[in-house]
């Protein structure tokens, strides 16, 4: 095993307890103050400057972060929503300077109105199905279009 490998999963492995106290501070966020405060405090917080674009360099670091979340959610003792997922993977990006959205979803089955967030990286799903816009039109403009 190369040592570039080594570095790779030494970085991955700090990643996640990052991954896993942020998935926190977003859901308890989410349930105390609502998506409008969370997604304030989270632009507040965040390290992006004015990054116009994502660069080749960035897509690796973006599938080491999707890597971390899902790991991150699945180590939770909650199931964390749809929505605290995404936000926790977008602020997590944009502390990297990349530039990503959060999409939000809805559709009605019958009588009941399903909605549904996921993260958008140059136009591609990251955190779930490729096809999950067409499943749930997206509402809106997304978090994050305009950095």
């Amino acid at each position: 095993m190369g040592m570039t490998r080594i570095n790779a999963m030494r970085l991955r492995l700090w990643m996640l307890p990052r991954a896993m106290l942020r998935l926190t501070m977003v859901g308890l966020r989410l349930r105390w103050c609502g998506f409008s405060a969370t997604e304030h405090w989270l632009i507040e917080r965040s390290l992006l400057a004015s990054a116009d674009s994502n660069s080749a360099a960035d897509t690796a670091r973006v599938a080491d972060w999707v890597w971390a979340v899902a790991g991150a959610s699945r180590l939770s003792p909650r199931k964390p929503a749809c929505l605290t997922r995404s936000l926790t993977l977008w602020s997590l990006l944009r502390d990297e300077a990349i530039v990503s959205q959060v999409r939000v979803g809805a559709r009605q089955v019958r009588s009941r109105l399903s909605a549904h967030a996921w993260v958008e990286y140059d136009g591609q799903v990251l955190n779930d199905d490729l096809d999950i816009a067409r499943r749930f039109p997206p509402l809106g403009p997304s978090t994050g279009a305009d950095p």
